[in-house]
């Protein structure tokens, strides 16, 4: 007599459908999206205020006046 395997115990176990990943991804990672976030407007501000940096030297300031006493 023949013994028939029905399970899923065979040579064959991708039968030509595509194999899909496990893990969600980077994209989908709460986390990951703050961190970009992040980044990105820590690049923001070092663009925006990247004028107003002090130099070293003399200050440009004008003197304050004594206080009247």
């Amino acid at each position: 007599m023949s013994k028939e395997n029905h399970g899923n115990h065979h040579g064959h176990h991708d039968h030509g459908h595509p194999q899909h990943k496990t893990g969600g991804g980077l994209h989908k990672d709460w986390r990951a999206w703050a961190v970009v976030l992040l980044m990105v407007a820590a690049m923001a501000v070092y663009t925006l205020t990247f004028d107003e940096s002090i130099e070293p030297g003399e200050p440009e300031q004008q003197e304050v006046p004594a206080a009247a006493e």
